[in-house]
């Protein structure tokens, strides 16, 4: 948790969620975050189904600068996939979770992630680097294209892993064939070929046919109009988000945890 929040301090971008504020009481530490009221791309693709690939283009733009930015501050996401995607009031993406995010130079050997979108030199647990957001990059369009992941096999789930070290996976009738070569280059198991990871950088991304002639200052500036914008009632409208089920905690009547968060 300390971690998590000296990384949410230390950024500020416009398609990362941030941090307003921290307190901390007997039970519980808080972050205070800006309400991003359109839910995220996980609860947006279960009630409207696959997205067409303009659609996909806009969303994986912001996320692409989002990890690009982050990369830059040598941060590595470590959770890239629709649940930690973001709309917000505009209809623009909000990066969020930066439960795994870590400051890394070289390599790290946690096996840590969400299993449909761990990169294959995670699940070989011999090290890896920033390399591991540009593959679940590469699922993330997928899914959004798709409305599944590209490796689970349904009939065999326990094929996951398998199909991930393999890079064993199979593009639906409909997707183009610039968004089928752009994903042929990012879901590269050789790590030393794939996109993202290459001598150009994310510039390899970028520059693909698929974005044709993408005005990326355009997108950092948030001046794509949004394919989608949430509608709401008032500011406190959470029907963008699916219902949580969960039980309200109470703090305690004395410091449970002080010796801990002594310097939170």
């Amino acid at each position: 948790m300390l971690n998590e929040k000296r990384i949410l301090e230390s950024i500020n971008f416009p398609f990362v969620i941030r941090l307003e504020y921290f307190y901390q009481d007997n039970s519980f530490i808080y972050f205070v975050m800006p309400f991003v009221c359109g839910g995220n791309i996980h609860t947006h693709m279960k009630r409207h189904g696959s997205m067409d690939e303009d659609k996909a283009r806009f969303y994986f733009s912001e996320v692409l600068l989002a990890v690009e930015y982050l990369h830059k501050l040598d941060l590595v996401h470590r959770d890239i996939k629709p649940e930690n995607i973001l709309i917000d009031i505009n209809g623009h993406a909000q990066l969020a979770d930066f439960g795994f995010c870590k400051h890394l130079k070289g390599r790290t050997y946690t096996f840590c992630g969400t299993a449909e979108y761990l990169a294959p030199e995670i699940i070989h647990r011999k090290g890896y680097g920033k390399a591991v957001d540009y593959w679940s990059l590469g699922v993330l369009l997928y899914e959004m294209l798709a409305n599944r992941s590209p490796f689970v096999d349904y009939r065999d789930p326990g094929k996951l892993f398998s199909n991930i070290v393999n890079g064993e996976y199979s593009c639906p009738l409909g997707f183009s064939g610039n968004v089928m070569n752009l994903l042929r280059n990012i879901l590269k198991v050789d790590v030393t070929r794939r996109y993202g990871n290459l001598a150009n950088g994310i510039r390899d991304i970028k520059k693909h046919k698929w974005f044709g002639d993408m005005d990326w200052c355009a997108a950092f500036n948030r001046s794509v109009t949004p394919p989608y914008v949430p509608e709401i009632s008032d500011t406190f409208d959470t029907s963008n988000f699916e219902k949580q089920h969960g039980k309200l905690f109470y703090g305690a009547s004395k410091d449970m945890f002080g010796d801990i968060f002594k310097d939170f």
